[in-house]
């Protein structure tokens, strides 16, 4: 029997290749069993249906791991339960959540300049810029710093739903797009395998489109918030700042029983035809601006 030549390694090298391919067939074969099994009992979840779904369950997966390897040493662990509960909503409900908290922390933001802004609507005061602090200065004195807020309840509660269903239809909108892209798309690489995988995004006029769709469904179904809260708004000035205390529900009753449904949406096209175009430029706008951007960046 030949002798092995002790600076040669091709034989221990062989040996251990064979020994680990051979355990690394056993391990993966039972991995395949187990997995089969715990996927016929229900233990794990089906694959994604889509690929436009892959991104976001691998960023779940990798948010999964990260929970698994820090939750001894992670002293956000016993507070962060909520957000476990977040991500078990449907995407619609986080959609609406999110636009709405948006929409009020934007309108908050800049509430002062509206409430001076319908100040000089009602007035024939010529519009200057540079007087904008000094009414500001004025409010705050007559009246105190909670009157640049004056009315602000009322237009949370329209805002909240109004920019929460404007964003979460304009999602359901583009996810919609994208998935028939995505059905073309592989359509094309069953008949040619060559075909490249394109780059998934709407194009201006379906972010348009998109755009004007979330802007008429959401006006549809925050009309009569936003009709009720003008009616308070002209019924206070009449009045001379009193209402009768009627509050915004008892309003939005008392509109409902004196003119019925109809009387709800009186105005409606008027609004529709000022917030169509409004919502589809500025979704629109947005959306090319985000592609735009994504592209410079995968660039660099």
């Amino acid at each position: 029997m030949e002798k092995a030549d002790p600076d040669d390694l091709s034989v221990e090298a062989t040996t251990f290749d064979e020994e680990e391919s051979e355990s690394s067939s056993s391990s993966m074969l039972s991995f395949f069993k187990r997995t089969q099994q715990e996927y016929s009992a229900g233990s794990i979840p089906s694959p994604p249906s889509s690929l436009l779904e892959v991104e976001e369950e691998r960023w779940n997966g990798s948010n999964n791991s990260d929970n698994s390897s820090d939750n001894n040493n992670n002293k956000y662990s016993d507070n962060s339960w909520y957000f476990d509960e977040l991500k078990r909503l449907p995407k619609e409900i986080r959609n609406i959540m999110a636009g709405g908290f948006a929409g009020m922390i934007a309108k908050s933001v800049v509430a002062p300049f509206d409430r001076i802004k319908i100040l000089y609507q009602v007035s024939s005061a010529e519009f200057k810029i540079m007087n904008l602090p000094k009414i500001a200065k004025r409010i705050v004195k007559e009246e105190g710093l909670s009157a640049l807020w004056k009315g602000h309840t009322a237009t949370l509660i329209r805002v909240f739903p109004y920019s929460g269903i404007q964003f979460m239809v304009f999602d359901r909108c583009k996810t919609f797009v994208l998935r028939e892209q995505e059905h073309i798309y592989l359509q094309e690489k069953a008949i040619h395998p060559e075909t490249q995988r394109p780059r998934w995004g709407l194009s201006p006029l379906e972010s348009l489109c998109a755009g004007m769709t979330a802007g008429a469904v959401s006006c549809l179904a925050t009309y009569p918030l936003d009709l009720t809260r003008a009616q308070l708004a002209v019924l206070k000035m009449k009045k001379g700042g009193s209402s009768n205390n009627m509050g915004f529900g008892g309003a939005l009753h008392r509109n409902y029983l004196d003119r019925g449904v109809t009387g709800l949406f009186r105005g409606i096209t008027p609004t529709l035809m000022g917030i169509l175009p409004y919502s589809g430029i500025a979704f629109s706008f947005n959306e090319q601006a985000k592609r735009k951007v994504s592209v410079l960046i995968f660039k660099k």
